[in-house]
């Protein structure tokens, strides 16, 4: 990434940059230990090994596709391809489009676990790399990449915030300036096991925007690891909408199979 996009960030003392012990450090680790498949466990060479996964999982990820919401991208039945969800159907969402590479299932569950509680800060890089290029003929010139932020405490606590690391590298891979539009002003409990209800409840004002005129008439590319219900992606477009952008197209490594 040129320098000149570092002097875009904003710094903010809410959001320190020290790292805890892993990232870096877990990274070196995995290369000097034996390495074994995330899914299965088998060991594998380092080499050609897709997101830490050998060959025989890394071919079960399931890329995004068949019929789905020509909006959100959650899976329809057959008879409904094309057409949109419940959700998009009551015009609920406050992003233009959502795309996702794959579907969050496993082994994909084993990668993210991996990258959250294994602090392998390397594998949101590769994920981020592999966004970009699947999505690289989508991109425009113009757009502007962000990401969904960790509440600086959890940020601090694992080292690295997964959805920025993604979100940075992605851009980087097309060429594409990456800026930090949004910072978490509210701490809130994991969302993996809530309900959208319970969710949108949880993340009423958790977001705020910052640099408002980086964000007024520009097209912004809003990056998370992992969509589930929308609700938290609704919740940081809420925050960015408030300044006027262009669009925002949601870009997500996993979309879960359902809401």
């Amino acid at each position: 990434m040129s320098p000149r996009y570092h002097e875009l960030e904003p710094t903010d003392w809410r959001q320190p940059e020290r790292r805890t012990p892993g990232g870096p450090l877990h990274d070196v680790l995995h290369l000097l230990l034996p390495w074994t498949c995330l899914a299965c466990e088998r060991k594998i060479g380092r080499q050609g090994a897709t997101l830490g996964l050998c060959r025989r999982c890394a071919g079960a990820l399931r890329p995004v596709g068949g019929p789905r919401c020509r909006r959100c991208e959650l899976p329809l039945p057959a008879s409904a391809a094309g057409r949109l969800c419940g959700d998009c159907l009551a015009g609920s969402r406050c992003w233009t489009s959502l795309r996702a590479a794959w579907f969050y299932d496993h082994p994909l569950d084993r990668v993210m676990a991996a990258i959250k509680f294994r602090r392998l800060a390397s594998l949101a890089e590769e994920l981020g790399r592999r966004l970009g290029r699947r999505f690289a003929a989508e991109f425009h010139r113009d757009e502007v990449v962000t990401a969904v932020p960790l509440h600086w405490r959890r940020r601090w606590r694992r080292g690295f915030d997964q959805a920025e690391l993604i979100g940075r590298t992605a851009a980087r891979e097309v060429g594409l300036p990456y800026r930090r539009l949004l910072r978490r002003v509210r701490a809130t409990t994991p969302q993996s096991r809530r309900s959208r209800r319970q969710r949108l409840a949880g993340l009423g004002r958790a977001f705020q925007a910052i640099h408002p005129a980086a964000i007024a008439a520009r097209r912004i590319i809003l990056v998370d690891d992992v969509v589930t219900t929308c609700a938290t992606v609704d919740a940081a477009s809420q925050a960015l909408r408030r300044h006027h952008p262009a669009s925002i197209t949601v870009l997500a490594a996993a979309r879960t199979p359902k809401d």
